[in-house]
């Protein structure tokens, strides 16, 4: 079964029912069906061969979906890309994506012409909206009227690829994670247990497509009939009226989310009279934050641990909130038990297990895992084990089988439900003149769950002033990557290695406070 199998049966059991909707403009899942139809035919014509990459520049917008769906009935791969980032890290991704059709919305045509020179592989140019006229690029409307509505006969397998996620990998080079047909397929049966939605319901879609908690929860609801309704960003005060008003029964936030939408003014006095859940992952969340949300949107909660790599890994169930409001409030700090026909381990640093309740690695295997690191056999090879995930993620799990995470074996800091690699900051300030060393971590932010902080050594005799470094990371690295803060310091703690302790330079800041990690 293939996600657009989903789709065909969705536009002939409901061909006006409503598949999306954005700022009051709505597509039905008849006019999708044809619209994925003709896209499929129009990449088929643009020479992209099965299992060749074709890569999407957007911000949440239905033709974003529409195109993941066209890819995989094309049988080709598609790689949704980052459009917060900059331009030399979108030419990174086109480049090590060996991408040969690249679909951008209007908004960074120019951006793409300038880096033109620097694709090695990118044959075709669509522009989504609002580039008529711009010189080599052919229109998005135009493949619709041009190609065929009849869907299109291309052969796909279970192991072929489907979709391309990059993640920023410790060195500092993002890494493409590669997701096969089944493997989608997998996760969606085992997420649709724990979502409780129906055909006709709205879900409201507010985590970036491009990252793998809002690609999935499109594609949930395609798979169970529902409406996508997306919001073209995230913004709390909107957020919070479409829960109210707009018939939303779901809906997936990062903890930062729920903390945003919690401080919008009267947001405890509305009536949310159909919302039946919210889930949330991807990040920290205090407990005092999730007991005012379930105070103010009364509904239940889901807590979702997992990563691009593998998704879902557990699920701290609506019950178990219940359960932990009532009677057992330590459940609140757990990510909960196994989904549905995955396993868990927690292993040593030999890779055996430990005793239950001990500390060590968590691995994990089941139908969602990824296909490989794209061209990187070597840390496909670390994190793929016997069919196992290493997850870098260390915790414990109880005498009743619920995961308890406690710290990151990789130091990688979660900036609102976003990966962001110390050692990719690190590398960009030790580019800097007046920089001898720097090392970063995370410190905890009420806003973002973990702001960047980055503390460095001068070189002898060299000054320089903190905005000025923040500053000077701006040409290399996304927003949320920057430092917000820098501290300077004399000298770094060490091992007998000379390896920077960045446990010990993070005590201070979370002394009295529990860390609760996940990743996705």
């Amino acid at each position: 079964m293939r996600i657009y199998n989903f789709l065909d049966y969705w536009a002939r059991e409901q061909p006006n029912g409503e598949f999306s909707i954005q700022e009051g403009q709505s597509l039905t899942y008849a006019e999708a069906a044809a619209q994925v139809n003709r896209l499929a035919h129009g990449i088929v014509r643009s020479g992209v061969q099965v299992g060749e990459r074709v890569a999407i520049l957007a911000a949440n917008r239905p033709e974003l979906v529409l195109l993941l769906l066209a890819a995989a009935r094309a049988g080709v791969v598609a790689i949704p890309m980052d459009s917060r980032q900059t331009a030399n890290q979108w030419l990174y991704v086109l480049n090590d994506g060996q991408v040969k059709t690249l679909f951008s919305a209007g908004e960074f045509v120019p951006a793409v012409d300038e880096l033109r020179s620097s694709l090695e592989t990118v044959e075709n140019f669509v522009a989504i909206d609002g580039a008529d006229g711009a010189s080599g690029w052919e229109s998005y409307d135009g493949w619709l009227v041009e190609q065929p509505a009849t869907p299109i006969e291309r052969p796909v397998a279970d192991a072929d690829a489907m979709f391309q996620v990059y993640t920023s990998g410790t060195t500092g080079q993002p890494k493409g994670v590669v997701v096969s047909h089944g493997a989608c397929t997998g996760m969606l049966s085992t997420i649709e247990i724990e979502f409780a939605i129906r055909p006709g319901e709205r879900f409201l879609v507010v985590t970036p497509i491009f990252h793998a908690s809002g690609l999935l929860c499109s594609f949930l609801s395609v798979s169970k009939g529902c409406s996508i309704y997306m919001p073209r960003g995230f913004d709390p005060v909107e957020a919070v009226r479409a829960l109210s008003e707009e018939r939303i029964v779901g809906t997936f936030m990062a903890p930062a989310m729920i903390l945003a939408c919690l401080g919008v003014p009267g947001a405890a006095e509305r009536r949310y009279d159909t919302l039946r859940f919210m889930s949330y992952g991807a990040a920290a969340i205090s407990v005092e934050t999730l007991k005012r949300a379930t105070q103010v949107f009364p509904c239940g909660f889901l807590q979702v641990y997992g990563q691009t790599e593998v998704l879902p890994i557990t699920f701290l169930s609506m019950q178990d909130h219940v359960t932990a409001l009532t009677n057992k409030p330590e459940l609140l700090t757990s990510a909960g038990r196994t989904a549905l026909a995955f396993q868990l381990r927690i292993v040593d640093e030999e890779g055996q297990p430990v005793p239950t309740g001990s500390m060590g690695e968590i691995v994990t295997i089941g139908p969602g895992l990824m296909t490989e690191y794209w061209n990187r056999p070597e840390a496909t090879a670390e994190t793929l084990r016997d069919g196992w995930v290493y997850t870098g993620d260390a915790g414990y799990v109880d005498e009743e089988g619920y995961l308890y995470i406690r710290d990151r074996i990789k130091d990688l800091i979660l900036w609102s439900g976003r990966n962001v690699y110390p050692q990719m900051v690190e590398d960009v300030l030790g580019q800097h003149p007046a920089v001898f060393e720097a090392a970063v971590i995370g410190v905890p932010d009420p806003v973002t769950g973990e702001a960047v902080k980055a503390m460095v050594m001068l070189r002898d005799g060299s000054q320089v002033a903190e905005q000025e470094l923040i500053d000077f990371c701006a040409d290399s690295l996304a927003e949320y990557q920057r430092p917000s803060s820098v501290e300077f310091v004399d000298a770094f703690p060490r091992n007998v290695l000379g390896k920077v302790l960045k446990r010990t330079l993070r005590e201070p800041y979370w002394a009295g406070m529990e860390r609760r990690v996940g990743t996705a």
